[in-house]
């Protein structure tokens, strides 16, 4: 289907097919990003990010901190941008729904670095 003017997605509860008018779906991705703290890039700083982790966990494996195995999954050759999209919550307004934020991250680098910090979090005293 090659119709640009809607968008297809699963509801944020019950899944529900919900079929958006493309403009709409905008405004709510628009009104969600005015609404946080967001700064528009000029550029992409994944390259430069992944450079930098390159350089300390190479850093890190030769002091014996890391094993080689988790510089390499930290390591993503080909790491990807996360991208934000909502999920409509048609419960709230079937007529206009308001879009539950959702950061894609597969192949992120924030999902390599989720992978380890994460265990961690736990060990914090203040982590309810």
């Amino acid at each position: 289907m090659d119709d640009n003017s809607i968008v297809i997605k699963k509801a944020d509860k019950g899944g529900a097919i919900v079929i958006l008018n493309y403009e709409d779906y905008q405004k709510e991705i628009k009104s969600q990003l005015g609404e946080a703290s967001y700064k528009l890039l000029k550029m992409d700083p994944t390259n430069n990010l992944q450079k930098k982790i390159s350089k300390v966990t190479s850093e890190v494996v030769k002091e014996g901190f890391l094993f080689y195995k988790e510089y390499r999954f930290l390591n993503n050759r080909y790491p990807i941008l996360p991208v934000l999209y909502t999920l409509p919550k048609i419960h709230k307004n079937p007529n206009t729904p308001p879009g539950r934020p959702i950061v894609s991250s597969r192949k992120s680098l924030s999902k390599f670095l989720d992978c380890f910090l994460r265990p961690e979090v736990f060990k914090i005293p203040s982590y309810v």
